[in-house]
């Protein structure tokens, strides 16, 4: 018979290995990723589950909800640099959806933040970050 402290630590083991495979396939594929709103959709994905230890699978049209989720577990500066990169994916498509031609500015711009997002990502979070940081 398999005592409950013994069914508990398999558990939960089992549940820090599978985040552990998720967050590396998540990485893996932020790794190869090179249009903006995937990257900032995997970027949102990667550091929710990060500060959470919990696995999310969303629609893109949600990141901006996962976005705000994260005010309270990253510092001001990331959060302003993951809201700044959001506002701008979402110009991009809508510019994009209507036509328009994009700024190259605009995509150095946007190009800089997601690559600042993406070593954060990838990088294991400090312990202990909260929002008045």
């Amino acid at each position: 018979m398999i005592s409950l402290h013994t069914h508990t630590h398999t558990h939960t083991l089992t549940h820090r290995q599978l985040l552990f495979s998720h967050q590396q396939s998540l990485c893996e594929s932020l790794k190869e990723e090179v249009e903006p709103a995937m990257c900032l959709h995997l970027i949102s994905v990667i550091m929710f589950q990060q500060h959470t230890s919990t696995i999310v699978h969303i629609p893109g049209k949600l990141v901006p909800l996962v976005t705000t989720y994260l005010a309270k577990h990253l510092d001001t500066k990331t959060h302003s640099k993951l809201t700044e990169c959001q506002k701008m994916v979402s110009d991009r498509l809508r510019s994009v959806g209507e036509g328009a031609d994009n700024d190259g500015e605009d995509d150095d711009i946007l190009d800089i933040l997601l690559s600042e997002l993406r070593e954060l990502a990838l990088t294991k979070p400090k312990k202990n970050v909260t929002a008045a940081n």
